[in-house]
């Protein structure tokens, strides 16, 4: 916070020294315009009044005329004055002005790079809390084992198989905070026609067995619908949405793939009847590391991470994700992706 305060001071200050300098500029100009036509008009007072006298029948030498004109001097002298003291009344309104909105738009300035800053700190220190749990327990099963004095090689075997099973766990962590960090980073997803539908029936196809183990049947209403978007992106969100929908729901149930054209965007929606969302975490759920259930969540191997990514996949198409749940009944994710992209 310090070093973004320090850096919006900063910043003002060039500010307000860029605009003050145009400003002291301008005003130099307009005294020294200003100044020569107050110079300007009293030599023409002058020339009026040695003309008058003269049509008076009097002569009066030029050089002489500032004793007869002493009061136009005089005005010419306070004008000038006056001109030189609202020009500075001016610059300094115009100093502390600027200054305040010279403060002002280097927060605006900078508010995008702190929030930046912010998320990745955020980042770093949700990744390294997620990261840290794991090693610890990994490292604390290997300690307790070492100080077994009794140990077998069966139990070596056992903890060998559940460290390799954390080992996996690991690797998931890290390809998704990776996977994560790319989506996150990557302004502009590549962009090429291809088919959403087929897109949508591999990955069904691909997460096939996971269903068929738990007795799951996946119901298909697919469209043919030519996109244009980044396949591969797009494939990961429907594994993700697709496996989110099998971890949650019971066996012997159905989930629902649907995939519709319509007038300006493709809509996507993966229908379970699973165990449902508590309307409290709704809108949460999308959020990086957010858990429904703690217990659940470390069941089904999640590290919440998953609808994340899903979501910055959709919002780099443009697009727009809902859920709608009713607990014990099931859920509903809808995904809403615009024909048309922008940028």
């Amino acid at each position: 916070m310090n070093l973004f305060h320090s850096a919006r001071l900063r910043l003002t200050l060039w500010y307000v020294l860029g605009i003050f300098f145009i400003s002291v500029l301008f005003s130099i100009a307009l005294y020294n315009i200003l100044a020569s036509e107050i110079n300007r008009l009293a030599a023409l007072r002058r020339v009026e009044v040695q003309d008058q006298l003269q049509m008076e029948g009097l002569f009066v030498p030029l050089d002489q005329l500032y004793d007869v004109t002493q009061d136009e001097i005089l005005f010419v002298q306070d004008a000038r004055t006056r001109l030189l003291i609202n020009l500075l009344i001016a610059n300094g309104c115009i100093l502390i002005f600027s200054g305040g909105m010279g403060y002002f738009l280097a927060g605006k300035t900078l508010e995008p790079i702190q929030e930046m800053m912010n998320e990745q700190n955020r980042f770093i220190s949700d990744a390294s809390h997620e990261l840290r749990t794991p090693l610890t327990a990994l490292k604390s099963t290997f300690e307790v084992y070492l100080r077994d004095k009794k140990r077998n090689i069966g139990e070596a075997d056992e903890l060998i198989k559940e460290s390799v099973q954390d080992v996996d766990r690991l690797s998931q962590l890290s390809e998704s905070l990776l996977t994560l960090a790319r989506t996150h980073m990557q302004k502009q997803h590549v962009r090429t026609r291809f088919s959403l539908s087929e897109t949508v029936m591999q990955a069904v196809k691909q997460l096939g067995p996971l269903a068929k183990k738990k007795h799951i049947e996946i119901a298909t209403h697919v469209q043919p619908v030519e996109f244009t978007g980044d396949p591969d992106a797009l494939m990961q969100l429907c594994i993700i949405l697709i496996d989110n929908a099998i971890k949650y729901s019971p066996s012997k149930k159905t989930i629902t793939i649907q995939l519709a054209s319509r007038t300006r965007s493709v809509d996507l929606a993966v229908i379970d009847e699973g165990v449902g969302i508590p309307a409290e975490h709704i809108p949460h759920i999308f959020d990086r590391f957010y858990r429904v259930d703690q217990a659940r969540t470390h069941s089904t191997n999640g590290y919440g991470l998953g609808l994340s990514i899903a979501k910055q996949i959709v919002d780099a198409h443009g697009g727009n994700m809902k859920v709608s749940s009713v607990l014990h009944e099931g859920s509903t994710f809808t995904v809403s992706l615009p024909k048309s992209l922008r940028g």
